[in-house]
């Protein structure tokens, strides 16, 4: 209330209504004054990086909720839970989102073990670029062998016919290069 004459309030109702008043809006404007900083905490503010594999993002999280004083022992598999869903990436939300709703924590890491990260991925679809360049190749190779084939099959009754006319080459003679004798 105050100190001195002004800890009891007889005594400062005895100040006038005039000083009252003023009291009242100088308690008022410094309480407007104080700023309330309630930020969020430092587990809150943790991002999940494109690169960053989901293992390793969790292992941060549930560092930053163990080191944090204010926060009980049974709320934490909640909230880490809750952090983890909000904050990791796009790609990784995405493949969250297909698990039940009510998935634990373990299961959320064994789908994102399986998902390859940024590295891996990207040779991963290497390999599968490489595969589809190959089978376009060899469905090209079969189509040329056909088109072969085919006009092969169309020119073999002309070749026939050519060496049905003619008959048979006629037999040379056969002489020697020295004396030229047959």
């Amino acid at each position: 209330m105050g100190t001195g004459p002004f800890s009891n309030s007889d005594h400062q109702a005895l100040r006038g209504p005039d000083k009252l008043r003023e009291a009242m809006r100088l308690a008022l404007e410094a309480l407007r004054r104080v700023k309330i900083t309630v930020g969020m905490p430092t587990y809150m503010n943790i991002k999940q990086g494109r690169e960053e594999s989901f293992a390793q993002f969790v292992d941060k999280v549930s560092a930053a909720i163990d080191q944090t004083p204010d926060v009980q022992e049974w709320i934490k598999g909640a909230l880490l839970r809750q952090c983890l869903l909000q904050n990791c990436n796009p790609a990784t939300r995405t493949i969250l989102a297909s698990l039940p709703g009510n998935a634990s924590i373990e299961k959320m890491l064994e789908r994102m073990r399986r998902v390859p990260v940024a590295p891996q991925a990207m040779l991963v679809e290497a390999v599968k670029e490489s595969v589809e360049a190959v089978k376009q190749l060899e469905e090209a190779l079969q189509e040329g062998q056909e088109q072969q084939m085919q006009a092969l099959a169309t020119l073999a009754p002309v070749r026939a016919a050519s060496t049905a006319r003619t008959g048979p080459a006629p037999a040379r003679k056969i002489t020697c290069f020295r004396c030229d004798h047959p």
